[in-house]
């Protein structure tokens, strides 16, 4: 890739590997910038390319949350697993998610028969939802 010198008429912002060369100063020297570039160069427009690195910059802070949760995903799991205590992890619809093996003894079912079903239907073998004061009224 040529260099293209930073000089009053060719303003010049960066340079990356990926042969693309970042432009500011106005549309004419955008458009002698790109008549004159060699083949296989990029060239974007200053604002485009802030635009571009806040994107990738997004991404790459994504991809690291996205492994810290799985990493703590993968521990509060084996907690819940290795625990004595019967746990059972709902949704805010009361759907059962996850539950330990020590819920399953309490309950005396498999997982396959708990997992994506309400709560209630499983403790209490209530089927349906009946709305928080039928609970509070029987229960209570």
């Amino acid at each position: 890739m040529e260099t293209i010198n930073n000089t009053p008429g060719n303003q010049v912002n960066e340079t990356f590997s990926l042969n693309i060369v970042i432009v500011g100063g106005g549309r004419n020297v955008l458009l002698e910038i790109i008549r004159l570039k060699p083949k296989g160069v990029g060239v974007l427009e200053y604002n485009i390319s802030r635009i571009l690195r806040n994107l990738l910059n997004t991404n790459q802070r994504l991809k690291l949350t996205e492994k810290k949760l799985v990493a703590e995903r993968s521990f509060s799991n084996l907690l819940i697993q290795q625990s004595t205590a019967a746990i059972v992890i709902i949704n805010t619809d009361f759907i059962i998610l996850d539950v330990n093996d020590a819920y399953l003894n309490t309950v005396k079912k498999t997982k396959d028969k708990v997992i994506g079903f309400h709560c209630y239907e499983i403790s209490h073998g209530i089927p349906g939802y009946h709305g928080r004061n039928y609970y509070r009224l029987r229960f209570h």
